[in-house]
């Protein structure tokens, strides 16, 4: 069996779990707790013209203890998305087409921190209010295929 068929099952047994991962702790003691999360990444505003879908996974961590309606939360996360094949060419000096690289790929790094507020409410309906700071680092890069004759081991 390929990992085509069998990838698609494995993310989608993370993303179920990952819902009760993210739920409130229901134990006094248990006021950390963790969660991880990937899937498609999609880019968005200038970058949409230039970028091809990707894909993302991060996680984190969040600390909350009770009746405190204010928690901190920490995410991690790496994203990373391929150039579009008609963005690889430029052009030479008498403006003839010219194939720059071979392919491309972009990459996003975040850190963030946020606070969430969640005050109590009664009944089994709330609301949340969630803001913060991020670092993010974004890098592409451009490859091209050399052929290099001799002998290899």
């Amino acid at each position: 069996m390929s990992w085509k068929r069998i990838l698609p099952v494995i993310l989608l047994a993370v993303m179920v779990s990952a819902t009760s991962a993210m739920a409130q702790p229901d134990k006094p003691w248990k006021w950390t707790f963790g969660h991880v999360y990937g899937g498609a990444a999609f880019p968005m505003g200038d970058s949409e013209g230039s970028l091809n879908q990707g894909w993302s996974f991060g996680g984190g961590a969040t600390f909350h203890k009770e009746n405190w309606p204010v928690a901190f939360v920490a995410d991690l996360a790496y994203n990373n998305l391929t150039i579009q094949q008609d963005r690889l060419w430029g052009t030479d000096d008498k403006g003839d087409p010219v194939k720059i690289a071979d392919s491309g790929s972009f990459d996003v790094w975040s850190v963030t921190g946020d606070l969430l507020w969640q005050p109590k409410t009664k009944g089994t309906v709330g609301f949340y209010l969630q803001g913060g700071v991020g670092m993010y680092y974004s890098s592409g890069q451009l490859t091209n295929s050399v052929y290099v004759p001799g002998w290899g081991c």
